[in-house]
């Protein structure tokens, strides 16, 4: 994730045109701190987990105003408290007290409960009104067709990604996960070569292949 910036939920080539076209720099932001973690040594634990907490705060006080700011920041908060959630608890001895420990703990559930209301936000208007962000580039309608399957795939694999961790949250927190119901009722995935698509071909496979299987309707959208 650190190398590649991309991850079961987060589409590399979408990720950098919203990042582009809105100027939202949360996913640059989270990404950072995945580097920071990757390169974590013992002499630099302390810093790593300073700097992760200071971009949770930062990404948690933006305001998005538009459904692909929403996209970039409740992916960005995920990632955050993916190493939130998995953080070394020894950290906060590091620092001399328990303070640094309870601020991850309070950004941790802060993160959560954001995630949950911009990516409802986004299930919430449907597909229909969803369509191609007014920021992104309409150089061809082919080529619009493909971004919006990329971004209704997108929010339907950040869903996922919300619910699998809401699953172990609840299981850390209570020593067992009371979501299975939910989660067995989960589409997985779909064919990875059309998520993977990274050119104006691949893309135009991908929007004949979603009108053929409904891309964006697999997605639990009601």
């Amino acid at each position: 994730m650190a190398k590649s910036g991309e991850t079961f939920f987060i589409n590399s080539a979408l990720s950098r045109i919203l990042s582009q076209t809105t100027g939202d720099s949360a996913l640059h932001d989270a990404f950072a701190v995945t580097m920071a973690f990757a390169s974590r040594t013992s002499q630099n634990t302390v810093l790593v987990s300073l700097l992760l907490l200071a971009k949770t705060k930062e990404v948690l006080r933006r305001n998005s105003y538009h459904f692909a700011e929403y996209l970039c920041n409740a992916q960005a908060l995920l990632v955050l408290y993916i190493l939130m959630l998995f953080e070394d608890s020894g950290s906060g001895s590091a620092l001399g007290d328990q303070d640094h420990a309870l601020d991850l703990g309070r950004a941790a559930d802060a993160s959560f409960d954001a995630v949950r209301n911009r990516i409802m936000t986004l299930l919430q208007r449907g597909e229909d009104e969803i369509a191609i962000p007014q920021k992104l580039p309409r150089s061809t309608t082919k080529e619009n067709s493909c971004l919006r399957l990329l971004f209704l795939e997108s929010v339907r694999r950040t869903y996922l990604m919300f619910i699998f961790l809401e699953a172990v949250y609840v299981n850390l927190r209570k020593g067992y996960c009371e979501l299975v119901p939910l989660l067995v009722t989960l589409s997985i995935s779909l064919e990875g070569n059309l998520w993977n698509a990274q050119s104006e071909v691949g893309w135009a496979s991908l929007a004949e292949a979603g009108k053929r299987k409904g891309l964006a309707e697999e997605g639990g959208w009601r």
